[in-house]
């Protein structure tokens, strides 16, 4: 007979795999190697962890869960390996997730966690305005806006005003208040948001630029102000070095910036930034009235002048009046917000509009969003200014 060849072969083959198996068992499993069962156990070692903690009171009954970046980070995992270990936990009714808030610790019984989902959210407000040296109307404004619009959330607003606190000592302030969410209001330094932001609760900076931060934010666009001051006065047929600035406050963010704004739309006209009068109001009616008084006083009189809020162009008009000199015959005026102090002016002022109630609602929309959905992508928003032509 002749011989099977190719019978033997596949014997030898068969054999040689067969070999290959008992020294590798992993190879014996077709797509289940080595990797793809150590992510299995990760999760299962993740899932152990935190039971062990939350039956031992390690994880206290009621309080929040780090979120699934978070626990992702700390065991060099993936976001789906730490999403599978806390699904995990809530089957075993260890772990419960309330709406806009985050995954919890479960409560004994499930009334407790029923309560949890109904519980009101405390929304703390840090903000180095809310004192009385720098408090004013468009702040009052922006905190009556984020009142009406966090009463639709069933959530409580604490304020917590700093004022001449070190820097240092703000991470403690943050930490002591317990609020589910904060607000940072105004301007702080980079250095100190960051803190703020490491151990605070979730966030959202409101009026603010926060840079590269890792955090949700809303902010007017204070560049625009600044050009559609001047572009207003240099419409009115004014020489761009007959008008002065009085600026808010030189060390802040948003002063800068409508200043650079004012700088760029001078130099648009063809003239020279440098040549234009300003001093400091600090965003104060008596600053306002002094550092109009400062540049009456000095050099010719200016045929316009723009103010960086409307409350430093109230001080200004009282100034101008002073001097004998009418407004708008003999200076016109330009300020910023449209607060009451714009619309109750004699004569009414003519200013740049910043919309509050608008970035109120998209601050709190945002916070929302984060305490929902705690890993998703940070969002940025800036609004528009306008320009609101009165008779100054």
């Amino acid at each position: 007979m002749p011989r099977n060849t190719g019978t033997r072969k596949a014997a030898r083959g068969a054999a040689s795999a067969a070999s290959r198996r008992a020294k590798h068992p992993a190879a014996a499993r077709p797509g289940r190697g080595a990797a793809s069962r150590a992510k299995d156990y990760l999760w299962k070692k993740i899932a152990d962890d935190m039971r062990r903690k939350l039956r031992t009171g390690a994880i206290a009954p009621g309080s929040r869960l780090p979120s699934l970046n978070e626990i992702a980070a700390a065991w060099g995992a993936n976001r789906l390996t730490a999403m599978k270990a806390i699904d995990d936990l809530k089957e075993a009714g260890l772990v419960v997730s309330v709406r806009a808030q985050g995954n919890f610790a479960a409560e004994r019984g499930a009334a407790a966690a029923a309560a949890a989902e109904e519980r009101s959210l405390t929304v703390g407000l840090f903000s180095r305005v809310l004192n009385p040296r720098s408090y004013g109307i468009y702040h009052q404004e922006m905190i009556s806006g984020l009142w009406d619009e966090l009463g639709g959330t069933r959530s409580n607003l604490l304020a917590i005003a700093v004022g001449e606190e070190p820097p240092s000592a703000m991470p403690g302030i943050v930490r002591r208040a317990h609020a589910d969410a904060m607000i940072y209001m105004g301007a702080f330094d980079p250095v100190t948001l960051a803190r703020l932001l490491r151990v605070g609760p979730p966030a959202v900076v409101l009026d603010h630029d926060a840079g590269d931060l890792p955090v949700d934010g809303v902010r007017v666009d204070n560049l625009e102000i600044g050009r559609l001051a001047a572009r207003h006065l240099l419409s009115l047929g004014l020489a761009p070095e007959t008008i002065a600035v009085i600026e808010g406050n030189p060390e802040d963010l948003a002063s800068n910036r409508r200043l650079a704004g004012f700088c760029e739309a001078i130099r648009e006209a063809g003239g020279d930034p440098a040549r234009i009068r300003h001093a400091t109001g600090f965003f104060m009616r008596r600053g306002g009235r002094d550092a109009a008084r400062a540049i009456l006083a000095d050099g010719a009189q200016p045929r316009g002048l723009y103010c960086m809020n409307d409350e430093m162009a109230a001080g200004a008009l009282a100034a101008i009046r002073e001097a004998g000199l009418r407004v708008p015959e003999d200076m016109r005026v330009v300020g910023t917000d449209d607060t009451i102090w714009a619309k109750a002016s004699s004569p009414p002022l003519t200013t740049v509009a910043i919309d509050v109630r608008r970035m109120d609602a998209i601050a709190v929309r945002l916070l929302m969003k984060r305490l929902s959905h705690p890993d998703a992508p940070y969002a940025r928003e800036v609004i528009g200014p306008r320009l609101v032509v009165r008779e100054s």
